[in-house]
């Protein structure tokens, strides 16, 4: 709708038009898999209420301070692949995460570094990670997560260091994308 060189846009519109085509580039064989970034809760029931299939993989900013518990187990239950992005603590925090004392001090007690913690809690709580390095070291001690786990109150504590009211993105709080 235009009026008075205002141009109003349906955000939900977009979303489902992008994701139909997608899913016409898939029958068409030019894609093997839709997913979707950054949709909230009723962005994924819009798609549903739509008729159409679910999104095989949901990439989004995953990390203890940034964590919508609904959000992981709606995507299980839909059989979508959780991709994380950000698991230092996202782009724009200067990871900020891994200098936290809640973050050092659960390093030291494992005998790992900050990332470590940070990728293997994501890990544990079943999703898939993308990560990256500076150098090759920090890519190495990014693959190295396989030798231990967090104990489940570690995990627990984890995810309760910061509420929900307090975890802030750009576009809102939890529950408000």
């Amino acid at each position: 709708h235009e009026r008075a060189g205002v141009v109003s846009v349906s955000w939900r519109r977009c979303r489902v038009e992008s994701y139909k085509a997608l899913l016409e580039e898939q029958a068409a064989g030019r894609i093997r898999a839709v997913g979707v970034s950054n949709f909230a809760p009723r962005h994924l029931i819009d798609l549903e209420q739509e008729g159409f299939p679910r999104p095989a993989v949901h990439q989004l900013e995953f990390h203890p301070a940034w964590h919508e518990d609904s959000l992981l187990a709606l995507s299980r239950a839909h059989g979508t692949v959780v991709q994380a992005y950000g698991c230092l603590g996202g782009a724009n925090t200067g990871a900020m995460l891994m200098r936290t004392e809640a973050i050092l001090k659960t390093a030291q007690r494992y005998g790992v570094t900050p990332a470590q913690v940070l990728h293997r809690w994501g890990l544990q709580k079943g999703v898939t990670l993308i990560t990256g390095g500076s150098s090759q070291e920090h890519i190495n001690d990014n693959l190295n997560i396989f030798h231990f786990n967090i104990e489940p109150k570690d995990i627990e504590w984890l995810d309760g260091w910061l509420s929900p009211e307090r975890m802030q993105k750009s576009y809102g709080q939890i529950g408000r994308a």
